[in-house]
C-alpha cells in the first residue's frame, strides 16, 4: 500500500501517515484553506475526509461515492457545508468544491470511527501493551481521537490491531529465518 499523501499548490508531497503525532495530519480547517489538494485515489481522498471530520467533530454522509466522483456534506440539519472530489490526469484525486462553512456543534459519536479506524489509532498503543484493558482503551480514543465508542467496537478494535502486529511478527520471523515457511 502506498503512503499518504497529498499535494498542495507548490506540488510538493506532504506525508499524511506513519505518526501518532496530531501535528502531522490535517488540521480543523484543512479541507477550507484549498481546492487544489491531491490526492493518490478516490480512497485516499475518503481516508483523509474521514480522519478530518472525526479530529474536527463532523459527521457526514456521502451523497456520491464513486471511484471517479465523491461528494460529501454534513449530517446535521441546517448545516449547509459540502465538499466535492473527482479524478484528474494522473489517475489522482482532486478536491473540486469546498461550499459552505460548518456551523454546527461537535458531536463525538461517529459513524465513520469504524473499528478499522480505532484499530489504526491503537496499535502502537497495544503494541505497547497486549494486556491493556478495553476501558482503558476507550477511555484512549475519546481523549485522543475524540471518539465515544462502544466496548463492542473497542474490542473489535483491539482484535484487529493483534491480528495486524502478530501477523507482522511472523512475516518478519519468516524473513529472517527464524521460522521456516
Amino acid at each position: 500500500m502506498k503512503t499518504g499523501f497529498l499535494m498542495m499548490g507548490n506540488d510538493e508531497p506532504k506525508s499524511l501517515h506513519g505518526s501518532d503525532n496530531e501535528d502531522s495530519l490535517p488540521k480543523h480547517d484543512f479541507f477550507s484553506e484549498s481546492t487544489n489538494i491531491k490526492f493518490h485515489n478516490a480512497k485516499h481522498f475518503r481516508e483523509v475526509l474521514r480522519d478530518w471530520c472525526i479530529r474536527g467533530g463532523f459527521d457526514i454522509e456521502y451523497v456520491k461515492n464513486e471511484k471517479v466522483k465523491v461528494t460529501a456534506k454534513c449530517k446535521i440539519e441546517g448545516c449547509n457545508w459540502r465538499i466535492r472530489a473527482s479524478l484528474v490526469m494522473n489517475d489522482c484525486s482532486q478536491i473540486k468544491t469546498i461550499e459552505g462553512a460548518h456551523n454546527c456543534a461537535r458531536t463525538y459519536d461517529y459513524m465513520l470511527a469504524k473499528a478499522s479506524y480505532l484499530a489504526k489509532r491503537m496499535e502502537s498503543a497495544i503494541r505497547d501493551h497486549h494486556n491493556i484493558p478495553i476501558l482503558q482503551l476507550r477511555n484512549n480514543s475519546l481523549e485522543k481521537c475524540k471518539v465515544d465508542v462502544s466496548r463492542q467496537k473497542v474490542q473489535r478494535a483491539k482484535r484487529e490491531a493483534l491480528e495486524k502486529i502478530r501477523g507482522a511478527v511472523l512475516c518478519n520471523m519468516k524473513k529472517s529465518g527464524i521460522m521456516k515457511p
